[in-house]
């Protein structure tokens, strides 16, 4: 059977319509244009990861255990959105932000570790070519300017490094589904190295929209590349 790219259906259709609007929203509340606008952070940020969790949960599905890991992936990445975009004198919510990611995707690779894959070391050669060098500068700078970080910061790289190997190599099986779900870690990877570049390095102009729509991206195409796939 040929997949469909899309989940059918009136409910997944409106959902991902509702996913795409809440994305857009985000981006304009974000963009600094406005900072009245920019309360309603609160709303539009969770609003996505909340929207693709309700999509995962009723979308039909032959496998309900990589459905699981999907939706589990999808709840930690909400704790880790609303972690980080509350305000952090301390820096305290940004571990719990970190930790929360981290577990999001260990979920992700539970998932995708069912799903048919391609050659694994591919994907590898691929994630070490795009990463390796700023993950390198984001540990030195955190070295230098708040060393109880580097720890935490590298078992994350880790994890999130070996999620999007995961996810190469699923891309890598020939369906074209999957393809969605390599582009979508990519994302995810330049999502976490442009907050890191930002955050430890030097600053980024417009970073937090050019953060918000990869992070956006990775967790749509994720979702909907699984979803493709498992249905």
């Amino acid at each position: 059977m040929t997949a469909s790219l899309l989940p059918q259906g009136a409910l997944s259709s409106w959902l991902i319509g509702l996913i795409l609007i809440s994305c857009v929203l985000d981006w304009i509340v974000v963009s600094g244009a406005s900072k009245t606008l920019l309360r309603f952070e609160y709303l539009t940020k969770p609003a996505v990861p909340l929207l693709l969790l309700v999509l995962i949960l009723t979308s039909p599905s032959s496998y309900s255990l990589t459905q699981l890991f999907l939706a589990s992936a999808m709840i930690f990445c909400l704790g880790g959105d609303v972690a980080l975009m509350l305000p952090d004198p301390k820096g305290n919510r940004f571990l719990l932000g970190l930790g929360s990611f981290l577990v999001a995707h260990l979920f992700f690779i539970l998932c995708l570790l069912r799903l048919p894959r391609g050659n694994i070391f591919v994907g590898v050669l691929v994630v070490v070519a795009l990463a390796v060098t700023p993950t390198f500068i984001v540990v030195r700078s955190i070295s230098r300017k708040a060393k109880k970080l580097v720890l935490p910061v590298l078992v994350y790289i880790a994890v999130l490094l070996a999620m999007a190997t995961c996810a190469l190599a699923v891309g890598l099986s020939g369906r074209l589904p999957t393809v969605l779900i390599a582009v979508g870690a990519v994302s995810f990877v330049t999502s976490d190295l442009l907050l890191a570049v930002h955050r430890f390095v030097r600053p980024i102009p417009n970073e937090t929209v050019l953060v918000h729509v990869n992070y956006h991206a990775a967790i749509v195409l994720l979702t909907l590349g699984v979803l493709d796939v498992i249905a």
